[in-house]
């Protein structure tokens, strides 16, 4: 069995703190998952398999639009909320400023159940790990990210093999659970080197309303690979400027 390693990072929050960044051994795609339930029950064909979770998929899709809650004992509970900031009881609901999201909850029983089996390994930051070390945007030289000019990352290994740029991900540094990834079709590369990016904000791109004028953020560069393995940098302190 292997071990869930993780090394650990300061936490921009509160200086003396760390937090620990888990490092994954894998990330399996449909068809890998499939291999795996077919050597727990050869029953299953791979076809009649794929075929279930398609409909799975299509089914908990179209039960959420129809405002369902799903609940999969020992696996999940899924449901649609509402969400965004109304200035009155008799506002109704605006999709420049409000939208509908999801809520997913993890059955207590199927953590129970993994943490019992899992062991974990502290480790180092591995060496070639991609790290921000530097923001400004090109118009003022400033530490903002900018919706209205070139915003410039500078920093070390911000080029992986195999893999290509996700999105730059944008938290609230007061509240983290407030985070977006601005995703690569919503940026425009003007250059990417190993130890700098430069981007745009697409015009396109409409920013979540807790995202306002000024706040202080923390910055993200995330990757994925083809096969869907993801790495991303440390945090990196910022401002947004609208």
């Amino acid at each position: 069995m292997k071990n869930i390693n993780y090394y650990l990072l300061e936490t921009p929050l509160s200086k003396g703190k760390f937090i620990p960044r888990t490092i994954l051994n894998n990330t399996y795609t449909d068809k890998e998952l499939i291999t795996v339930m077919r050597n727990k029950d050869s029953s299953l064909s791979e076809a009649d398999i794929k075929k279930t979770l398609k409909l799975l998929v299509s089914s908990v899709q179209y039960l959420l639009s129809q405002g369902i809650a799903v609940y999969v004992p020992d696996f999940l509970k899924i449901s649609p909320t509402v969400k965004g900031l109304f200035n009155s009881p008799e506002e109704g609901f605006n999709p420049s400023k409000h939208w509908v999201g999801i809520n997913c909850t993890i059955a207590s029983s199927l953590i129970d159940d993994f943490q019992k089996e899992v062991k974990v390994e502290k480790i180092s930051k591995p060496s070639n790990w991609p790290d921000i070390t530097a923001i400004y945007d090109c118009e003022t030289k400033q530490n903002t990210i900018q919706t209205n000019y070139a915003n410039h990352i500078s920093g070390d290994y911000l080029i992986l093999p195999d893999y290509k740029i996700e999105g730059i991900n944008i938290t609230s540094k007061s509240d983290i659970n407030q985070s977006i990834l601005i995703g690569a079709n919503e940026i425009g590369i003007v250059s990417h080197k190993t130890k700098e990016i430069t981007f745009t904000i697409n015009k396109t791109f409409l920013p979540p309303v807790w995202l306002v004028n000024g706040m202080e953020i923390l910055v993200k560069v995330r990757y994925i690979s083809k096969n869907g393995y993801s790495k991303e940098t440390d945090f990196y302190e910022s401002v947004w400027v609208l």
